[in-house]
């Protein structure tokens, strides 16, 4: 206790020696003049003497220590501006740019200190502002701002980090395909979707190889729910790519989709100035291509619980979307029929699945709850009746 009362009374008496003492100093860094009295007669200096090289590179440290005395990185801002305004009035004066980089690292290190030690998020103004200050010091240093866009984002301040980017875009002059990637990524998951959708699709024709541009184009389409500009994009990539399995799978999941989107499409809109059977004949037609797809999914992939239930779950979703339909379309007799016949036969397609689904997981609930409505919509009355009294047991 007692040095510690010792040592706040040093500090206590340097302060008052400091604040006290009237006379202009000597030297800069002398402790009895203000940092901002010193500027100011620095800058009267170099008014009077523009070209004396010697003033400016003081002016440079001057404006370095001062801005370090401060505590917090916020209000070192105006300090820095002005050291890289220095920079430009004499760009190619080697102490002041070694000035300004040992600024930049020492601001750009204590941001990435603190980002690494920052678990709960506690001092993201802080960090931001070390970001901010080697930003103002070295503008066109493309990694300070993916680290500040970076943290911005994991805070989920996603338009300031899609801003940052935009800069450092206009200010780096960087690898710009790799910013557009991420602040497509940025729009994504922002909700401006149609933005996300743009960019991506620029990358994409700029870049017609590069399938990681086209995996983040299928994505926003996908979120976007332009299934059918995705279904378009999937065949080409699935005749491409035959092998790979993912791509089929996509397919026939937004095939699925856009035949759901279609036929609440065709229930709402008005039959005398609708081709209302023309959007039947083509849902059925997308159904049929994504039965073809399932059918050689099931000869490729194991036939595991969730494949089984993704088989299960696409054949009766689609067979209630046809039911739907043929219930409330105003339609021919022909017509009905044709969605009928296809509605049982989807119907047919998942029971498999189900029962498969019900024997690998009895306990599962659902599974036998929806064997118990495909027994019931295909008549199989004593089955559906078993599966109650299991249910009930």
């Amino acid at each position: 206790m007692v040095s510690l009362v010792l040592t706040f009374g040093i500090f206590f008496a340097l302060s008052c020696s400091t604040i006290e003492n009237t006379e202009i100093p000597q030297q800069e860094s002398s402790p009895q003049h203000t940092y901002d009295q010193q500027l100011r007669d620095l800058n009267n200096q170099i008014s009077q003497s523009p070209g004396d090289t010697h003033l400016h590179e003081k002016k440079a440290e001057l404006l370095f220590d001062y801005a370090t005395s401060f505590s917090t990185p916020q209000q070192r801002l105006p300090l820095y501006a002005n050291l890289h305004d220095l920079s430009g009035e004499d760009r190619s004066n080697q102490k002041i740019n070694s000035i300004i980089k040992k600024a930049w690292s020492s601001e750009h290190s204590s941001g990435i200190r603190l980002l690494q030690q920052d678990e709960s998020n506690e001092f993201v103004q802080q960090i931001i502002a070390h970001f901010d200050n080697a930003i103002t010091l070295i503008p066109d240093t493309l990694v300070t701002y993916s680290l500040k866009a970076a943290t911005l984002y994991e805070n989920g301040n996603l338009h300031s980090a899609i801003e940052t980017l935009e800069t450092a875009k206009a200010k780096t002059g960087g690898n710009e395909e790799q910013l557009d990637e991420k602040i497509a990524y940025l729009n994504l998951e922002s909700g401006n979707l149609q933005e996300a959708v743009l960019i991506y699709h620029s990358l994409t024709e700029s870049n017609p190889d590069n399938e990681h541009y086209k995996h983040g184009l299928i994505n926003a389409m996908i979120i976007n729910e332009q299934h059918e500009d995705v279904i378009s994009i999937l065949r080409r990539l699935s005749e491409e790519f035959p092998a790979r399995i993912a791509y089929q799978e996509a397919l026939a999941t937004e095939t699925f989709f856009f035949v759901k989107k279609e036929s609440e499409y065709l229930l709402l809109s008005d039959p005398e100035s609708s081709d209302i059977s023309g959007g039947v004949a083509t849902i059925i037609s997308y159904l049929e291509e994504a039965h073809t797809i399932f059918n050689s999914l099931s000869s490729q992939v194991p036939l595991n619980e969730e494949n089984t239930l993704r088989l299960a779950a696409f054949y009766k979703n689609s067979a209630t979307i046809i039911g739907t339909l043929a219930n409330e379309l105003p339609l021919d007799d022909d017509k009905k029929e044709e969605l009928e016949i296809v509605y049982i036969d989807f119907l047919e397609q998942s029971l498999p699945s189900w029962e498969r689904l019900s024997e690998l997981n009895p306990d599962n609930i659902d599974y036998l709850l929806n064997l118990k409505q495909v027994y019931e919509y295909l008549g199989m009355d004593e089955e559906s009746e078993a599966v109650e009294r299991s249910l009930t047991f």
